[in-house]
């Protein structure tokens, strides 16, 4: 007689058979869920670094250009002061879009309304300023009274601008730092006051001074 399957014997291997499918399931999603939180905490150390090294950079810039400026006021009719003087606001100039990256990094930061500017974003104010001190002091002699003018605001309005700078305090990079720095902070406020400022004048371009970010026809 042929023997038949004891279905109590079906039972008992079925019973361990899916609980090696559902470790195996739970190994999987356990792994790929660390892999999920790795790759996420990999891009908020990578943002968080790069918000460092932007509000390092526009320590740098608002420094270097308010030294520059001083000496072209203290140029005199000495050319070669004013050379050397728009050569390192050139250099500085560079770090403008570090500036632009710290500013938008603050954006929306420690429950804040989203950045909106009335006049100019910070580029925009950068690329005025160094414009206008470009065309500062290209003749012989002493500067003029509105250019000697227009060097005194900007010596003002830099020195404004790297007190607010300064306040961002990080001096250094790791995870840890980095993701703190996602979490807000006072550099968010330092950051939204330097775009405050930057927005505020309603003239920066030195008289007669062609906007440089308007193509020409």
């Amino acid at each position: 007689m042929a023997e038949v399957d004891s279905p109590s014997g079906k039972r008992s291997l079925f019973a361990p058979i899916t609980l090696m499918l559902l470790v195996i399931s739970l190994i999987g999603n356990v792994f790929f869920y660390s892999q999920y939180l790795h790759g996420t905490k990999e891009k908020r150390v990578e943002e968080g670094s790069r918000i460092i090294r932007a509000g390092w950079d526009t320590k740098l810039h608002f420094g270097g250009i308010l030294d520059n400026v001083r000496l072209l006021l203290d140029s005199g009719d000495d050319m070669g002061k004013r050379i050397a003087a728009k050569q390192g606001i050139v250099s500085w100039t560079g770090y403008g879009e570090q500036v632009q990256a710290f500013v938008w990094g603050a954006d929306g930061r420690n429950g804040k309304e989203p950045l909106t500017f009335e006049r100019r974003n910070a580029l925009t104010f950068i690329s005025h300023v160094e414009a206008s001190l470009q065309h500062i002091g290209t003749h012989g002699g002493p500067l003029t009274e509105e250019e000697l003018r227009y060097l005194q605001s900007i010596e003002e309005l830099y020195s404004t601008l790297r007190e607010i700078a300064e306040r961002f305090t990080v001096d250094t990079i790791n995870d840890a730092q980095a993701q703190l720095v996602l979490s807000g902070g006072d550099w968010v406020n330092a950051a939204y006051d330097l775009a405050a400022v930057m927005d505020r004048e309603e003239q920066v371009l030195f008289e007669g001074v062609a906007d440089p970010l308007l193509s020409e026809d």
